[in-house]
């Protein structure tokens, strides 16, 4: 498992109430079509088989949650 530092998440305007509950994955700054649920991606890496292993929050300073998502090469999960 290499850590890498290629994925990011879209940024969202307005009230955090009004947020969705998926985000548009960014790969090397691009859009893929892959939403992920939460905010921001914490930490990322590469797995051997062409994986991915993202862990991504909420960002909310009062319900803290993080979630583990796995992604394949063709970054579904």
């Amino acid at each position: 498992m290499q850590k890498i530092n290629i994925f990011s998440l879209q940024t969202h305007h307005g009230e955090y109430k009004n947020w969705p509950l998926k985000t548009l994955l960014l790969k090397n700054g691009e859009s893929t079509t892959t939403y992920l649920p939460g905010y921001e991606v914490l930490h990322q890496f590469e797995l051997p088989a062409n994986e991915y292993l993202l862990i991504t929050d909420w960002d909310c300073p009062f319900e803290e949650a993080t979630e583990f998502i796995l992604l394949d090469s063709t970054l579904k999960y």
